[in-house]
């Protein structure tokens, strides 16, 4: 999850850089650069999608029993998520209009409201939502051994028993 969070970077980073140029423009600014944009906005969107279903199927519920306010903080998680993927979606939506300078306006504040919101979540979770989940993985781990058993280590390969008939 954190090789997919520095990927998402990477996109904001690219991202923020289109909106940079566009907004450079002033007054008789070039049209906001849609063709560039709206393939990493479809990416940014699948990648979105496919990364908050596993952080909240699995990262979730470690989160609701390893914090006391666990369940309120999940609440809160879900929904900045359920905001995200809305802020995506009316930003690829709004890719889709025809062109026009209000467009134009209406898709710059739309990255730039959706670039410091995503990076927000990603620093929250890479400092607290990981932190706790590797805990809580690390519990679940040591609860299914044995006290005083070592750690089982990979058995060596075993040799093919021979069939009937073949020599020892």
């Amino acid at each position: 999850m954190r090789a997919e969070h520095a990927w998402v970077i990477e996109a904001l980073d690219a991202l923020d850089h289109e909106l940079a140029g566009h907004r450079a423009g002033g007054p008789g600014r070039s049209p906001f650069p849609v063709a560039t944009v709206r393939p990493l906005a479809e990416r940014l969107a699948r990648e979105f999608a496919a990364h908050t279903s596993a952080e909240d199927d699995v990262l979730v519920p470690l989160l609701a029993g390893g914090l006391p306010d666990g369940p309120s903080y999940v609440r809160q998680l879900v929904a900045e998520h359920a905001e995200l993927r809305a802020m995506l979606m009316a930003f690829l939506a709004t890719l889709g209009l025809p062109a026009s300078a209000k467009r134009d306006e209406q898709l710059a504040v739309q990255a730039q409201d959706f670039t410091a919101l995503m990076r927000s979540q990603i620093r929250k979770e890479e400092t607290l939502v990981f932190a706790i989940a590797e805990k809580q993985v690390a519990k679940g781990a040591s609860a299914h051994r044995t006290p005083g058993r070592p750690v089982p280590r990979e058995a060596p390969a075993s040799r093919p028993r021979p069939s009937k008939g073949e020599p020892q």
